[in-house]
């Protein structure tokens, strides 16, 4: 591992062959050997204080939000009483509990975020600390306001103005949003050729994002941006399909018109239609250029879109594919090479130093650790880093990884309806729920298990809407007497819900 105990193989084998290693083995091995001697310890040691005093400390997080809540100033007293008596009792057990990992304190502002975060990325890309982060003007800190950083992060990082000023992202086309990207299959790369006068500056936020992603994923945090599979694809350095990797009808992204171009030339391929015989099919539009679940594209052949369609980025318009591309038109003739220029373009020289300097940034943080990123497959890596990509659970998960307290039980009618309620959310509202209650829109790679959501009555007078206290992943849910009262007073609480302010919260 990380002290020289293991043998290099243990390190070894899972990037030669991961396929011989379960999954939780895999990230048990990344947390204990890749982050360093204070992080293996870190995890271990909150492992075991788990599983020794987990009951214990959600009791006396219990009893003091009883406490200030009925404002009680001797019971204040003795609720903190118990606290401290519990973490000295943890302190003392020598199985449990080695010592504090040091933390660095960033504070940063909601309206300055993305050039707070790079600044605190470039001053701490080295340090051995975690990172702790506090938002100028409120009074929240912990690991929810810390994800909250990250989640926040990922936001910018999406918004319209940011991507214009450095064009990481293929924006979408229609827009969806005035103000963020909302691409359907995820963000893609933005292919520049090597004069683009914005390279620099997307080199500069590619290799921050690698720091902020490294950091995340050594602290147990994740940074939930959509990126897409062939994104992790290509930072492990293989190589991606055009059919895969290119823009495609539906993916609501400009450029998608090069991958039907590839899905045609693969078709011809197979050998069983020539590339002439595809291309002058009166229902080619139907076949190549028709978005999934949508209402039929008019009938066209091949020719209707080829005729206004030039060597360039997206065949529209963007960088040059070839020298005079801009004046070159597409025909059927030369189709194979505009894909082939094209495939290069998009997956190869125009997103090569993004990708290299995405690298860095994960090098900067975790070293020669980061090496044990390639024992993992894209779509773990991409779970790994951004959560889970949907947000998906079970009646039994529900049941069984939901904790009660203060009154309230899995049996206990609002928790039942609650239950109900998440079972019949969409994935939008879903994700939503989980960024009110956790500050992160999608689940941790434990899924809820790791979640550890809890419910608890809300001890404020008068049935309002739910609140949460997202340092603790806990939801105040009132007494509501119908299943419809709590859908719409949670819908609410859920939409007009704007960051984790700690003011007015119950603990």
């Amino acid at each position: 591992g990380c002290s020289g105990a293991f043998p290099s193989w243990c390190r070894e084998l899972p990037i030669l062959a991961p396929w011989l290693f379960p999954l939780e083995t895999r990230e048990q091995l990344l947390r204990y050997s890749a982050f360093g001697v204070s992080f293996a310890i870190r995890w271990l040691q909150e492992r075991a204080v788990d599983e020794r005093f987990a009951d214990r400390r959600r009791l006396a997080e219990e009893r003091l939000a009883q406490a200030k809540h009925i404002n009680d100033p001797m019971l204040l007293n003795t609720a903190y009483e118990h606290v401290f008596e519990l973490q000295s009792q943890i302190a003392k057990d020598t199985e449990a509990w080695v010592g504090s990992l040091k933390s660095e304190l960033a504070r940063v502002e909601r309206d300055n975020i993305l050039r707070q975060a790079t600044m605190a990325m470039e001053l701490t890309r080295s340090s051995a600390c975690s990172l702790e982060v506090q938002f100028e003007g409120e009074s929240g800190f912990g690991r929810a306001v810390t994800q909250g950083f990250y989640t926040l992060v990922a936001h910018e990082l999406q918004r319209r103005t940011a991507n214009r000023s450095a064009p990481m992202w293929v924006e979408d086309d229609p827009p969806l949003s005035e103000d963020f990207l909302t691409p359907r299959r995820g963000l893609l790369v933005r292919p520049l050729p090597p004069e683009s006068p914005s390279l620099t500056a997307v080199e500069f936020r590619f290799c921050m994002l690698g720091r902020l992603m490294a950091k995340a994923v050594r602290e147990g945090f994740v940074v939930p941006l959509p990126l897409t599979p062939a994104f992790f694809h290509l930072l492990l350095g293989g190589t991606v399909s055009p059919l895969v990797g290119l823009p495609r009808p539906g993916d609501g992204v400009a450029g998608e018109f090069v991958g039907a171009c590839a899905e045609m030339v693969a078709d011809a391929s197979l050998g069983t239609s020539s590339l002439e015989e595809l291309a002058a099919n009166p229902e080619w539009s139907r076949k190549y250029m028709q978005p999934p679940g949508e209402e039929p594209v008019p009938p066209s052949p091949f020719s209707a879109f080829a005729d206004a369609a030039v060597f360039a980025e997206t065949g529209a318009g963007g960088a040059s594919l070839c020298l005079g591309g801009e004046t070159r038109q597409v025909d059927v003739s030369n189709v194979e090479e505009f894909v082939q220029l094209a495939s290069a373009f998009w997956l190869g020289s125009g997103i090569e130093r993004q990708m290299v300097a995405f690298r860095k940034g994960l090098y900067d943080v975790l070293g020669s650790g980061a090496v044990m990123l390639w024992s993992f497959s894209p779509l773990e890596l991409r779970r790994l880093f951004c959560g889970e990509d949907e947000v998906i659970w079970t009646e039994k998960e529900l049941e069984e990884n939901m904790q009660c307290g203060g009154g309230y039980n899995s049996t206990s009618e609002q928790v039942r309806w609650l239950r109900e309620e998440m079972l019949a959310m969409l994935q939008p509202l879903r994700a939503k729920f989980l960024e009110f209650v956790t500050s992160c829109p999608r689940l941790p790679p434990g899924g809820l298990k790791d979640l550890k959501v809890s419910v608890h009555p809300d001890p404020a007078p008068g049935i309002g809407l739910p609140r949460s206290r997202a340092c603790v992943h806990r939801l105040f849910l009132p007494r509501y007497a119908s299943r419809e009262e709590l859908a719409v007073q949670l819908t609410e609480a859920i939409l007009c819900s704007g960051g984790h302010h700690e003011h007015n919260l119950p603990p």
